[in-house]
């Protein structure tokens, strides 16, 4: 599948804006895996991987509003799944009763879009968000006895360098630190990467 950049999800979404109009049509965003990385890239001093094949969101579209997103992905020769809730589907299905910050997307905060063009309609996961996501996916993988994604895996370090940590045991921030102990597979195997680094 094709790779995307931000300016290019930009484009997108910036015309499945003026269908929303022409439409009379409301759509919210949330953003989150590795455009939500991206979206953080623009506004901080953060350094992580510059594109994605999709954009991944926690939502439920219309039927309305999915024939746009599909439109969208016609007029741009794309996968007309370059938005979609994939992920929010298998995870909600897997995680529905668990507690805390670890599950609970509603509870994260989700930064309205700084991109005027966008800002009605997309906001994006923090750091403390993807950062959960992704040692989840980690933790995952290493209980089903299978290598991590790289993806995600490069996405843990930058955030882990960004809060400026390479000792995990010696982080300040609670969310991430509690979110460490959870995972206690994907901590063990990230402080085994840090300390090759």
């Amino acid at each position: 599948m094709d790779m995307h950049y931000y300016e290019d999800f930009k484009e997108m979404l910036v015309c499945l804006n003026e269908k929303l109009i022409l439409t009379d049509s409301q759509i919210e965003i949330r953003a989150i895996g590795g455009f939500a990385m991206m979206c953080n890239a623009t506004v901080l001093n953060f350094d992580t991987r510059n594109a994605s094949v999709d954009i991944d969101s926690y939502n439920i579209y219309t039927e309305k509003v999915k024939q746009l997103i599909k439109e969208v992905a016609e007029e741009f020769e794309i996968n007309e799944d370059w938005l979609n809730t994939d992920w929010r589907d298998d995870y909600i299905s897997k995680y529905h009763s668990e507690d805390g910050i670890i599950i609970g997307l509603e509870e994260w905060e989700w930064i309205p879009s700084k991109d005027i063009q966008l800002s009605n309609i997309i906001s994006y996961a923090n750091l403390e968000g993807l950062f959960a996501m992704k040692l989840r996916s980690v933790n995952e993988k290493l209980n089903q006895q299978e290598e991590p994604r790289l993806n995600d895996l490069a996405d843990l370090i930058a955030m882990v360098s960004y809060f400026e940590k390479k000792d995990l045991s010696k982080i300040s921030n609670q969310s991430l630190s509690y979110m460490l102990e959870h995972f206690e597979l994907a901590k063990e195997y990230l402080m085994n990467i840090l300390n090759a680094i």
